[in-house]
């Protein structure tokens, strides 16, 4: 690394003391993947002022701000510190820029793009339905090497599905939240296997069956073998399998397992709320929400299924490449993976109430039930569908939950309405 830095500050040299503009080069096209970057050739006999440092200026969302007072804020402004110190010839500046809006990373990268390569970061926390759309606009650029690779294969098989694009990375996962169940073990003995378990139990629960995204019933519907796409990518909804899941809906409100008002819930705090507060046994919500909380009257695990194969879908956040300076390129990618190294990804992400995607840093964890839930739903783990998929398709899957619930259409109807209007 104090090679391949020194390598980058010293295109910068020229013994002038101001901090050169760096030469920008051209704009690979995609979604052809642009070529592994290679280090500019440097002189051997000039030397660097010994006040003259290279910015790297990388974007987060106003959750990961390092100046906020939480001990996760803490430890990411430290291990920055960390970074600078140990190269000495970089000097990191953060911006804080919000996850969707006019201001958002996305559109602000995209307008940045447009006036001059100075202007661009170098290094952006995207939440992971971002880093799609930035793939697809030809914002980003592939790291040197792909993951899991032989020299670093700590990391969970779900990694594959986060940030990579033809079979080359585009983003560093840095956390994710996953979706799961939580009990109250005051009132429930044990914990059900499948849904007939669930059932037969006369357990309560709730959940967000008016959610927009549908993204619960999109989990119990992908663990049914339910596909959302076909092979030449149009969204696709099958009725069988989710004929299944409303059926399933329809039982537990038949044996009135379900709020009264249950189609009327759309945030997962309002499912959280009955939960807490309705006297309900158990709830569907997502990994962060648990996590937050120190009390041994919950238990947690991954979404039940029908046939007791446990699944969750994860959404996250991960660090991609946006500057196409191949040198740039290198240091940054060389703070994604500090950034993303076994210990502190543990260290961080139980601050931070998140899942790792390395298998390994769950050793940090103090917590051992939550290392146990944690490998657990990294394991059953799928990522939360794309964008557009959940624009067309969740819509429409609520809206056949909403059916089901209310007793407007049977079960079979209300999949095969949904089914047929996506077509």
């Amino acid at each position: 690394l104090f090679l391949l830095l020194t390598g980058i500050l010293l295109i910068h040299a020229a013994g002038c003391s101001a901090i050169p503009t760096l030469e920008p080069t051209a704009t690979p096209a995609l979604p052809t993947a642009p070529p592994a970057p290679t280090v500019t050739p440097f002189p051997t006999q000039e030397t660097t002022p010994k006040d003259s440092t290279i910015p790297l200026v990388i974007w987060l969302p106003p959750q990961f701000n390092p100046d906020l007072d939480t001990n996760a804020s803490r430890l990411l402004k430290d291990r920055l510190a960390q970074f600078e110190q140990d190269n000495p010839h970089l000097k990191i500046h953060y911006r804080i820029k919000d996850e969707s809006g006019p201001a958002s990373l996305l559109k602000s990268l995209t307008a940045a793009s447009k006036v001059a390569s100075q202007s661009l970061p170098d290094l952006v926390l995207f939440p992971d339905q971002a880093v799609r759309d930035a793939f697809n606009n030809s914002l980003i650029y592939p790291y040197p090497t792909a993951i899991p690779s032989s020299e670093d294969s700590d990391w969970y098989s779900l990694v594959g599905q986060l940030g990579t694009f033809q079979e080359k990375t585009y983003s560093l996962p840095f956390g994710v939240d996953a979706l799961m169940m939580v009990y109250n073990t005051r009132l429930t003995e044990e914990i059900p296997a499948n849904w007939d378990d669930l059932l037969r139990s006369g357990y309560t629960f709730s959940f967000p069956a008016a959610d927009p995204a549908a993204i619960f019933t999109l989990a119990l519907y992908l663990s049914e073998d339910g596909q959302l796409s076909t092979d030449d990518n149009s969204i696709l909804i099958e009725a069988d399998p989710l004929t299944n899941v409303l059926e399933f809906y329809s039982q537990a409100g038949s044996n009135a397992l379900l709020p009264p008002d249950i189609a009327s819930l759309e945030l997962d705090s309002e499912s959280w709320e009955k939960f807490i507060y309705g006297g309900r046994q158990v709830t569907v919500t997502w990994s962060s929400r648990y996590l937050t909380l120190i009390d041994d009257t919950l238990t947690g695990t991954p979404l039940l299924t029908r046939d007791g194969d446990p699944i969750t879908l994860v959404r996250g956040w991960g660090w991609a490449l946006t500057n196409p300076d191949p040198n740039k390129q290198l240091a940054a990618a060389e703070l994604a993976r500090y950034l993303t190294e076994t210990d502190f990804s543990g260290r961080w992400t139980q601050a931070a109430h998140l899942l790792p995607l390395r298998p390994n840093a769950l050793t940090a964890w103090s917590n051992q039930d939550h290392r146990i839930l944690a490998s657990q739903l990294t394991t059953a783990a799928q990522a939360v569908p794309p964008e557009d998929i959940l624009n067309r398709s969740g819509k429409l899957i609520m809206q056949a939950v909403i059916h089901t619930l209310t007793g407007e259409l049977t079960a079979s109807e209300a999949a095969i309405l949904a089914a047929s209007s996506i077509e």
